[in-house]
Order: C-alpha cells, then sequence, then structure tokens
C-alpha cells in the first residue's frame, strides 16, 4: 500500500483483521510494510503525520521511506535498492 490516505487506512484494516484472524487460529501475526515515497499522508498536517506514524508503529506496521521499483515472487524491491521480503 501507499502512503496516502487510502494507503494508510487499508494497511491498518489488514493488520487489524490479521490480528484477530490470526490470534483466534494460533498463529503469528504476519507483518505489513507500506512504501511512501513521499511519507506518510503527505497532504496532511504535521501533527496528523506523528500521530499516524506513531499508529503504524505500536500496530507492527513497517513504513520504507522509498517508492516500489519491482514486484517479484518472494520480494518487493524498493527504489532506494533495498529488498523486502513477501509472501
Amino acid at each position: 500500500a501507499g502512503g496516502g490516505a487510502a494507503g494508510v487506512e487499508l494497511a491498518l484494516a489488514m493488520q487489524a483483521r490479521l490480528s484477530r484472524e490470526c490470534a483466534a487460529a494460533g498463529h503469528p501475526v504476519p507483518s505489513i510494510a507500506i512504501a511512501a515515497g513521499r511519507g506518510l499522508l503527505p497532504a496532511a498536517g504535521e501533527r496528523a503525520r506523528k500521530l499516524v506514524a506513531a499508529l503504524m508503529e505500536r500496530r507492527g506496521v513497517a513504513v520504507h521511506d522509498s517508492n516500489v521499483a519491482a514486484v517479484q515472487a518472494g520480494c518487493v524491491r524498493l527504489a532506494d535498492g533495498r529488498v523486502v521480503e513477501a509472501d
């Protein structure tokens, strides 16, 4: 997901749902990552961005300040060269 309002909402909703489902099934909660090349909520004010960043950190949602360069089997390659494992 991206770092705009829709991406943030989707990432937090997925994290909440997966947390409930995995806890009920006795499985570990998978991590969720978003790529926010322009940062989180670039159109919002500084206070809102800080609150959302703190919430995402508490919920275990990783935020990568880079754009996605490629999606491949087993990983996402970011424009800054980092590779994020995925399944």
